[in-house]
């Protein structure tokens, strides 16, 4: 049996040495292995080399998103994280300023009442001393009325004083 070697177009010395540069040798797992490749390549109408090549563009591609697909979730826990730290964060804020409007509230509450227990004091003071007033005026007048007959009595004493008197001059002369 002699084998035909079938001369392909010359190759430069360049481009010769960038093939060898170029070409790996691949060792399928399995001789099963090797032959449903070379199926799969005919049926889609590839070589072996190219189906090989291709395949391993696929995984390598699928290497990279995997790779991404970890950094992303990487990614997304730590921003996770960190949303659930300023969760916590904006949480402990809330809470303090709720507790200081709390206090701030209790304190204005305080002095609310504080003011209305004075005005309270002091509207009781002005109700008794607006009794004590009235009862003083009822007072007054009455020494006001008892005055006025007091005066009135004597000024009829006084008109009849000087009418005896006026009376006794007449029937001195």
């Amino acid at each position: 049996m002699t084998s035909k070697m079938v001369a392909g177009p010359e190759r430069k010395p360049a481009e010769a040495s960038e093939l060898n540069l170029r070409s790996i040798f691949v060792f399928a797992p399995s001789i099963k292995v090797a032959e449903e490749w070379k199926r799969t390549a005919q049926l889609q109408g590839m070589q072996v080399s190219e189906y090989i090549v291709d395949r391993v563009l696929i995984s390598n591609e699928w290497d990279q998103y995997r790779r991404d697909r970890d950094e992303n979730r990487k990614s997304i826990e730590e921003l996770n994280q960190r949303l659930n730290e300023k969760d916590e964060e904006l949480a402990r804020k809330l809470g303090e300023k709720e507790l200081e409007i709390k206090l701030q509230l209790e304190a204005s509450d305080r002095e609310f009442r504080t003011q209305l227990k004075n005005k309270e004091e002091e509207l009781a003071l002005l109700g008794a001393n607006q009794t004590r007033l009235e009862s003083l005026i009822k007072d007054k007048d009455k020494e006001m009325k008892d005055l006025g007959k007091e005066r009135d009595y004597y000024k009829r004493l006084y008109e009849t004083v000087n009418e005896e008197l006026r009376l006794a001059r007449a029937e001195e002369i």
